[in-house]
């Protein structure tokens, strides 16, 4: 898991690279006039490649969301750099056949070098915060929720919620307290059903543990914690 998210941040610095490439390469542009030739054909051909792209890296996102996979996801945004720099070509070749200045060429090249940096960006401190198992706000307000709600519903609380993000899989756990006349087979079945809701609510690889106790030793610290 480790290793997809290293990798998922390699696929960011390669795009953030490549966008610094062509940055340098606008601004050099800048300040010369060289000649734009094969217009019609370039246009055709980039046309074409665009398109390609853009359903393979769509299709990549949404198999590396639907599978939580950062190596898929990172493929599909290193495909799409590839679209946003055709679209910039084609931005910038039709301009400058439809209006004659040249200028075009580099303004649309800071664009999609613009662009291409922050998309590296982003992979790039996806990456770290999956290395440092970073805490997603969202989700932890949805697990909160969720449990606060499924407490509710069986008159129990909860606490010690712990979740992070190694790689494709999630980890969740938490304490549930239970009144201390509570039948173990009947508490267990809550704290399935709990468990069964909190796996649902984040997809398919989710591994979800659950520490049931009573309600007079709720603040009792077990001696792991003390590690």
């Amino acid at each position: 898991d480790k290793v997809a998210i290293i990798s998922s941040g390699f696929e960011g610095a390669m795009i953030s690279a490549a966008a610094l490439l062509i940055l340098y390469d606008a601004v050099h542009k800048a300040f010369t006039s060289e000649a734009i030739e094969s217009v019609g054909i370039g246009m055709i051909l980039t046309g074409a490649a665009a398109a390609v792209n853009l359903v393979l890296g769509l299709s990549l996102l949404r198999v590396g969301k639907k599978r939580n996979s950062p190596v898929l996801r990172a493929n599909g945004e290193h495909v799409l750099a590839d679209v946003w720099t055709s679209v910039a070509v084609l931005a910038a070749l039709g301009l400058v056949q439809f209006t004659g200045w040249r200028g075009w060429d580099p303004i649309c090249a800071v664009l999609a070098g613009g662009k291409l940096l922050w998309t590296g960006w982003r992979l790039m401190r996806e990456s770290f915060g999956g290395l440092m198992d970073e805490a997603d706000l969202t989700v932890e307000k949805e697990l909160r929720d969720l449990l606060y709600a499924g407490c509710a519903t069986h008159q129990l609380s909860y606490h010690n919620l712990r979740h992070r993000h190694s790689g494709r899989t999630h980890w969740v756990e938490f304490h549930l307290v239970f009144p201390d006349e509570t039948d173990l087979h009947h508490a267990h079945e809550i704290a399935t059903e709990i468990e069964a809701k909190v796996a649902s609510l984040l997809g398919d690889d989710v591994r979800v543990i659950s520490h049931l106790e009573p309600r007079s030793a709720e603040h009792q610290e077990e001696r792991w914690e003390l590690r």
